[in-house]
C-alpha cells in the first residue's frame, strides 16, 4: 500500500499524465482557413472537458497550434505545405530514409531521437547546450519512451527548453533479430499505423504540448503504402536525415539535417557532435528547426 502510494505521489510531483482517454474522438481532419491573411489546415481535431479543440497547421512556415474554435472553411491551393506533400509524393518510394533529408535553406537542423530505452536518464549535456545557444531541441518522441521516463520526459518540459515535438510512433517495434526489414519495424504491422501515430499525438496533448507536423520513421524504414497514408490522411510530412552522426559520422556542416540519439543508446553521437563543436571547425550556429521553410 505504502509503495503505491510513493508511486502515486511520485506521479502527481512529476506532473505527467497518461490519461489519453481524456481526449475523445480524436480523429484526423482535413479543413482549410483563413486567419490573419495566413493559411492555415486544421489537421485533427477533439473534445476535452465539453470543449473542442483543434490542431492547426500554419501552411506558410509549417508551425503547429491548438485552438479552441475553428474559423470559417476556406479551400486553399498550391500552399508551401501542398507544394511540400506533392513534391514528396511524386518522389520514387524507397525502404530507407524517405522524406525530407536536405533543407532548402542552406542552413544546420539537428534533430534528436528519444527511441523506447531501457536505459536510465538521457543526455543531459546535449540539451542544456541547446538551452544555452537559445536553440529549439527538436525532439523525435516515442510513446513509450515518454511512459518509461516520466521523470526525464517532466523535466525536460520544466527545464525552460524550448520544444518542437517530432512525433516517431508509440512503440518503435524493432526487432534485432529480423534483418528483412520490410518485415521490421512499422512495416512489421501496418495496420496499427493509426494508433502509433495518434497514441503519441495524445500523450503530448494530454501533457500541454504541441505536436509538429513532421514524423520519423523508427529506423527511417518506410514504404509507399505508409508514406502515402502518413501525408494524405495525417497530414503529416515524413523527416529523414543526411547525417545520422553515430552511423555515417560525416563532418557536420550546413545543409544538414543531423540525427543524434538523446536517450543514452547512442552516446557515441553525442560525443561526435561535441568533438566537432568543440575543435572551431565547424560554427554551429543552430537555428530555429521548422519556423523557417524547408
Amino acid at each position: 500500500m505504502r509503495i503505491f502510494l510513493l508511486f502515486f505521489i511520485a506521479l502527481h510531483l512529476w506532473g505527467f499524465d497518461s490519461d489519453i482517454g481524456k481526449l475523445k474522438d480524436y480523429k484526423a481532419i482535413n479543413i482549410d482557413f483563413v486567419q490573419d491573411k495566413t493559411p492555415y489546415i486544421a489537421i485533427r481535431s477533439w473534445k476535452q472537458n465539453n470543449q473542442n479543440y483543434y490542431l492547426v497547421l500554419n501552411e506558410s512556415l509549417m508551425i503547429t497550434k491548438i485552438i479552441k474554435v475553428l474559423p470559417r472553411p476556406k479551400q486553399i491551393k498550391d500552399t508551401a505545405f501542398d507544394k511540400i506533400k506533392k513534391s514528396l509524393l511524386s518522389e520514387p518510394s524507397k525502404l530507407h530514409n524517405f522524406g525530407i533529408t536536405t533543407p532548402e535553406n542552406s542552413k544546420l537542423y539537428l534533430t534528436i531521437d528519444m527511441c523506447p530505452s531501457s536505459k536510465k536518464g538521457y543526455e543531459k549535456k546535449l540539451f542544456l547546450f541547446l538551452k544555452r545557444s537559445n536553440s529549439v531541441a527538436n525532439i523525435s518522441i516515442s510513446g513509450k519512451w515518454m511512459l518509461g521516463h516520466k521523470r526525464d520526459f517532466d523535466e525536460l518540459l520544466q527545464s525552460g527548453l524550448r520544444i518542437r515535438w517530432i512525433n516517431h510512433s508509440f512503440s518503435h517495434y524493432y526487432d534485432r533479430k529480423q534483418k528483412n526489414w520490410s518485415k521490421n519495424f512499422m512495416l512489421k504491422n501496418p495496420d496499427a499505423f493509426d494508433s502509433e501515430i495518434m497514441k503519441t499525438e495524445k500523450l503530448l496533448i494530454i501533457n500541454h504540448q504541441t505536436p509538429s507536423v513532421f514524423f520519423r520513421f523508427p529506423g527511417l524504414v518506410s514504404d509507399k503504402n505508409l508514406v502515402d497514408r502518413l501525408i494524405m490522411t495525417y497530414n503529416l510530412l515524413p523527416l529523414g536525415t543526411n547525417n545520422w552522426l553515430n552511423v555515417n559520422r560525416k563532418l557536420i556542416q550546413k545543409s544538414q539535417i543531423i540525427l543524434v540519439h538523446g536517450n543514452l543508446n547512442e552516446h557515441h553521437g553525442i560525443v561526435l557532435f561535441f568533438d566537432q563543436n568543440q575543435s572551431g571547425k565547424h560554427i554551429l550556429r543552430l537555428k530555429i528547426f521548422l519556423l523557417d521553410k524547408i
